[in-house]
């Protein structure tokens, strides 16, 4: 087999860091199970030349090597847009009395299960040392950059090539996909976040007058960078040369769906109304979006809702710390805005607000909602 330092690890991993939040929001987890007849065998490197297609997957050896390789259909039938955390190859040990140390390389070109010759002209990608497996047990191998890489199309899913580290009599035994038992054959499991697309939080088809932008004042910095004032100001698209400027009972609208985590009224943000847009109804884990001023007695959710975006949450107005009609709009990752300096989360400049980033909001514009039609 050919051993050649492939570039794209460091392309993939660098391209991860720019989408993935450095902190961990709400996690789900996605399985993909491989089917009866997969694509994995073992083969040796003296004794058994032809490659062995059976229910077994040997990794070790007695002055021989013994290696395997796992090929895995690649898919992510998730809807909507998410952020990938991790993906694991989950294999399971079954006898492995005196396991082996294995390093993990990522192959080049194509295999076969049938072919007796193939497996002897791979090239392949060093991806690094893993541990032993248990001597019973699922055995679970990172394989994040591999499956980014992917399922990206940066690199041709080829699958992965273990070799033992030890051929001192050590030997790793894993079920492969020709096993029987179908709960543990080879699976890969993703672990993803969802990001919500939110829609502009007023009434659809109207534009919207975006007054203040993210970090345009003093209560759109730091924690609150990620923060959009919307005036009452709108057009109708049927007559787009006239600013409406004479209705003030304008609809509050989710931009999400999600679960109503707090409601209530202070001196600073009047009445308001935070959602919760995983499935935790938690502050510190995933995101909210946050609805600042509305119009005393207005408000038509309680904690504990669930709602769907375009649900009607209240009337714009000018409550708390306000100077004139208008709806505070903001979204937090984890109730926080920026980390360190405004801007600064990765988390939040990954979310798209009626499919523009939410810092790409100018004051003076105005911004078309897809969101829910309502008449006001």
């Amino acid at each position: 087999m050919k051993k050649q330092n492939s570039f794209w690890l460091a392309i993939i991993v660098a391209f991860l860091t720019t989408l993935i939040p450095r902190v961990m929001g709400y996690t789900e987890y996605y399985i993909i199970r491989s089917d009866a007849v997969g694509v994995d065998k073992w083969f040796g490197t003296y004794y058994i030349k032809d490659g062995r297609n059976d229910d077994v997957l040997k990794v070790g050896g007695w002055g021989d090597g013994y290696f395997s390789l796992v090929k895995m259909p690649v898919h992510f039938n998730v809807p909507g847009r998410k952020v990938i955390r991790s993906a694991t190859l989950n294999l399971q040990s079954f006898g492995s009395l005196r396991p082996t140390s294995m390093k993990k390389y990522l192959v080049l070109n194509s295999w076969s299960e049938t072919s007796t010759t193939d497996h002897w002209d791979l090239s392949v990608s060093l991806q690094g040392s893993i541990p032993a497996p248990p001597v019973q047990g699922n055995y679970g191998i990172p394989i994040t950059s591999e499956f980014f890489g992917w399922i990206t199309g940066a690199n041709a899913n080829n699958g992965i090539m273990l070799v033992p580290e030890n051929i001192d009599n050590r030997f790793n035994y894993f079920l492969s996909s020709e096993n029987s038992r179908g709960h543990a054959r080879p699976s890969i499991t993703v672990a993803y976040e969802k990001v919500p697309d939110l829609k502009i939080p007023l009434p659809g088809d109207y534009y919207w007058r975006c007054n203040v932008g993210a970090g345009g004042s003093s209560t759109h910095m730091g924690a609150n960078y990620y923060a959009i004032d919307f005036s009452y100001r709108h057009i109708d698209p049927d007559n787009p040369t006239v600013i409406i400027n004479n209705k003030t009972d304008i609809p509050i609208l989710a931009a999400a769906a999600g679960v109503v985590i707090e409601t209530g009224n202070n001196e600073n943000n009047g009445n308001y109304v935070i959602i919760d847009h995983d499935k935790d109804r938690k502050f510190i884990t995933g995101y909210q979006t946050v609805y600042l001023h509305m119009k005393n007695g207005t408000i038509q959710v309680s904690e504990g809702d669930t709602v769907s975006a375009g649900r009607w949450l209240g009337i714009m107005g000018t409550t708390g710390d306000s100077t004139g009609v208008h709806l505070h709009f903001q979204v937090y990752f984890e109730h926080r805005g920026s980390y360190l300096s405004d801007g600064d989360n990765q988390s939040l400049n990954f979310i798209r607000l009626g499919g523009r980033p939410i810092t790409d909001y100018v004051p003076g514009s105005f911004y078309q909602s897809e969101n829910d039609h309502w008449s006001f």
